[in-house]
């Protein structure tokens, strides 16, 4: 599983390997990474599958717009 964005320290969105875009939580997955690198699988606490394209954007953006602290 790769990394495609990076949205915070604890979530990234993800391709996996049919080119599926996901979302990955976990304790520091985003930390020091950027798109194109490898996701730490041991790092991985959850993983959400979006089926449509604009559920994803809307669901990225509203990600991005919760505190650290609340995640």
């Amino acid at each position: 599983m790769r990394v495609k964005k990076v949205i915070n320290n604890n979530i990234v969105v993800s391709l996996d390997h049919s080119n599926q875009e996901l979302i990955v939580m976990g304790k520091g997955i985003g930390f020091k990474r950027k798109a194109g690198d490898e996701v730490d699988a041991a790092a991985i606490e959850k993983v959400y599958s979006i089926t449509k394209e604009w559920n994803m954007s809307k669901l990225t953006n509203l990600l991005s717009a919760i505190p650290l602290e609340e995640i």
